[in-house]
């Protein structure tokens, strides 16, 4: 992993905030396993999609928020 990258950079600074954070763990999973697609060893990719998902979701509930707008 590059130290400087900033995805390093902003898991870091999840983790300093909340270290029990559930997107951390999430976002290890999906680098792990994207690295194993990449590579040819990802034997099932269905939890990496779903998580994906859910990943992409995330991003849009908080700027909903900052919007002062809710989900419909």
């Amino acid at each position: 992993m590059n130290a400087d990258h900033p995805l390093t950079r902003n898991l870091l600074s999840i983790f300093q905030r909340n270290p029990e954070d559930e997107f951390l763990a999430m976002s290890a999973e999906q680098m792990f396993e994207g690295a194993l697609l990449l590579e040819g060893y990802l034997e099932d990719p269905h939890q990496m999609v779903e998580r994906t998902q859910q990943l992409l979701e995330r991003p849009r509930v908080s700027y909903l928020a900052r919007q002062g707008q809710t989900e419909e």
